[in-house]
């Protein structure tokens, strides 16, 4: 939801021209609906006569070219200036939706705007419980540098770690990132860096902080799980993984963990 609202809010906004006004409007729906023959036919992954979810995020932006819907799930692959967004948000709300074995489909009408839709079988889902915050997390302290491309990622984490008593830094890649601790090694407590950046990889990034200073502590984050990168990385030194999306007792958890080492 986050990754889909803040796409449609860029289409509205920093994505159009020069001389066009800023605004739109952002619409959310949820439904429930049967695959029927038709559903089915048009979305060949669906279990016909399967109860789905079906949430629908549409916004009335700048649209999306044919040529480009469908790669717009496809890693790094971007519609939007440089600092914009890397192109990621999109491709981990595909890996998000894939694995609740569930279906995206997108539709955009250029200078119109786009809607995403997301099917969701209903027998996946269960009811969400609230849950108490664990009598563990003491509040923190110490300055958290996040590098990360996503702006959306960077200001829920720097929220979150907020939240949880500590100062925050950002950076949006590997260069800006390596930079701003170089400047301010001798304050930052930790980071959280973003294995998966456009142009320097964070695996790199890591290594040149380590350059920096070897007793660097580094959490790795990923919205692709343990894969090889992070495992590499790990190898390097980095003690402490966390798994994008993450919740804020996971992210205070780690936080703990590694200043605690």
């Amino acid at each position: 939801m986050l990754n889909l609202c803040v796409n449609a809010s860029h289409a509205m906004t920093i994505m159009r021209g020069k001389n066009e006004h800023e605004g739109g409007v952002l619409s959310i729906g949820i439904d429930e609906i049967t695959a029927d023959r038709k559903f089915h036919v048009l979305h060949r992954e669906s279990i016909e006569g399967k109860m789905y979810y079906a949430l629908n995020v549409n916004d009335t932006g700048v649209g999306i070219l044919d040529n480009k819907i469908s790669k717009i799930f496809d890693p790094f692959f971007t519609t939007k200036e440089k600092h914009e967004g890397s192109g990621l948000g999109l491709s981990i709300v595909y890996n998000i939706v894939k694995k609740h074995e569930g279906i995206i489909d997108v539709s955009s009408t250029l200078h119109k705007g786009s809607t995403f839709a997301v099917y969701l079988p209903s027998d996946k889902m269960e009811p969400v419980k609230q849950k108490e915050v664990s009598s563990e997390i003491k509040p923190g302290k110490g300055l958290v540098l996040v590098i990360d491309d996503e702006e959306a990622v960077r200001e829920t984490a720097c929220d979150m770690l907020k939240e949880a008593g500590y100062s925050t830094l950002q950076a949006y890649d590997g260069p800006s990132g390596i930079d701003m601790y170089r400047k301010n090694a001798d304050i930052i407590s930790a980071m959280i860096l973003d294995i998966s950046m456009p142009g320097m990889s964070g695996k790199d990034v890591y290594i040149d902080l380590k350059a920096i200073r070897p007793d660097v502590k580094v959490v790795i984050s990923s919205g692709y799980g343990l894969d090889d990168r992070v495992k590499k990385t790990m190898n390097l030194g980095a003690s402490f993984f966390l798994q994008k999306p993450y919740t804020y007792e996971k992210i205070t958890q780690a936080m703990q963990g590694l200043l605690n080492l």
